[in-house]
């Protein structure tokens, strides 16, 4: 009599399975009391180029879960591993800041988030990539924070230079008519005079002008137009450094000037008529003005009159 034994039945997605049919004859029918057994061993590379298994449905004789070369394999088995699948695209994820024009927003504001397929794999989600978006809203504005506390004060500055004149007469290259070469700088070594060694020095050459014809008397004007005559110190002498304007012969004022009360871009300059501040620091405030006539100047602070003078053409 021929008995066939069948091998079990085994499924795997991907797999290639090839199956065996092992016949075995035998005599007068008998009731085996024999166990069967499995074992599963690597395929070869003839078998399964891409690797695999080979699992053999044998008859275990002595039980003792091995197969031994005087068994007998009733089924054989081999699943191959399928081939390698092609890398797939990457998701990617782009935010944009969106400041006006969301209908979407209360706050017409928010941050736009897209998401894609990296289809052309340069790891930049573009336009064309683009499969969803979800909009974020900014937030309604909140309230105002308290104040904080004030902060310590700060510590006391250094004090700063007067500025010193020195006026000499200019040289007939100079000046054919004669004149002056007048020097401004900062008092660094605060003695109250000009040093060659004073900082930020500007000079300016103020060139007399020709004389003119005599007057019906024959004499001669006394002084240049542009002779320093007397120095002003506005709203007086009151600190060791005070600013100090200079009033020509002609009447006109010779002052450093700045812009500004920290003093920046200061530069030597003839005063027109105006308000002034002082930059010493004295926050003195002081008016310079010219008579209707055009014949006399004056300057005033503290609400009056302090000096005036004639003007000369």
């Amino acid at each position: 009599m021929k008995y066939v034994l069948l091998l079990f039945s085994i499924a795997l997605t991907g797999c290639t399975v090839k199956e065996t049919t092992v016949e075995k004859v035998a005599g007068p029918a008998t009731l085996s009391t024999t166990a069967n057994a499995i074992t599963v061993a690597p395929a070869t590379s003839e078998q399964c180029p891409g690797g695999g298994a080979v699992y053999s449905l044998f008859i275990d004789a002595n039980s003792n879960g091995l197969l031994e070369g005087n068994e007998v394999v009733m089924n054989e088995q081999v699943i191959c591993n399928g081939s390698v699948g092609s890398v797939g695209l990457s998701t990617l994820f782009s935010m944009t800041r969106v400041a006006t024009g969301l209908d979407a927003c209360t706050s017409k504001s928010g941050l736009q988030i897209n998401t894609g397929v990296d289809e052309n794999r340069n790891s930049v989600l573009e336009a064309s990539e683009i499969i969803g978006s979800q909009v974020l809203c900014d937030g309604a504005k909140g309230d105002t924070g308290s104040s904080g506390a004030a902060g310590a004060a700060g510590a006391a500055g250094s004090n700063g230079f007067n500025m010193v004149f020195q006026s000499t007469a200019a040289t007939t290259a100079q000046c054919s008519a004669g004149g002056s070469v007048i020097v401004m700088a900062l008092d660094t070594n605060r003695n109250n005079k000009y040093d060659p060694s004073d900082a930020n020095a500007q000079t300016i050459t103020l060139c007399n002008g020709a004389n003119g014809s005599n007057g019906t008397n024959g004499t001669n004007a006394t002084l240049p137009a542009y002779t320093p005559v007397a120095p002003i110190f506005p709203c007086g002498k009151t600190v060791a450094y005070k600013e100090v304007l200079l009033r020509l012969a002609n009447g006109e004022i010779l002052s450093s000037f700045s812009d500004n009360t920290a003093g920046s871009m200061t530069r030597l300059t003839f005063l027109p008529d105006g308000a002034y501040m002082d930059t010493d620091n004295t926050s003195c405030q002081f008016t310079i003005a010219t008579s209707n006539d055009k014949k006399t100047r004056s300057i005033s602070w503290g609400g009056k009159v302090q000096e005036s003078w004639s003007l000369t053409n």
